[in-house]
C-alpha cells in the first residue's frame, strides 16, 4: 500500500517545487565554480542545464496531467457516468 502522504492533494507539486529549487541552486553553484576556475566546457554545461529546464517543464506537465487529471477528473467522470446507468444524453 502506498504511503498516504503521497496521495494528499498538492504533494506532487510540492515535490516538483522542491526539486526545482535544488536543481537551480545546484547548477548555479556548479557554474560559479566552473567560471571561477575557467572550466573549458562551461558553455556545453550551460546548454545541458537549459535542456534539463525544458525537460522539467514537460515532466511537470506529464505528472500534473496524470495525477491531477487522469486520477482526478477522468476518474470522477467515470464514477459519475457509471451512476447515470450509462444513459448518454
Amino acid at each position: 500500500m502506498p504511503c498516504l502522504s503521497l496521495l494528499r492533494p498538492g504533494f506532487i507539486g510540492e515535490l516538483i517545487g522542491d526539486l526545482d529549487h535544488y536543481v537551480k541552486e545546484h547548477f548555479s553553484d556548479e557554474e560559479q565554480l566552473m567560471k571561477k576556475f575557467g572550466y573549458p566546457t562551461l558553455a556545453a554545461h550551460q546548454e545541458f542545464k537549459d535542456g534539463i529546464f525544458d525537460l522539467r517543464g514537460l515532466l511537470n506537465f506529464v505528472v500534473h496531467w496524470f495525477l491531477e487529471h487522469v486520477q482526478g477528473t477522468d476518474r470522477n467522470f467515470g464514477t459519475w457516468a457509471a451512476q447515470q446507468n450509462s444513459k448518454p444524453v
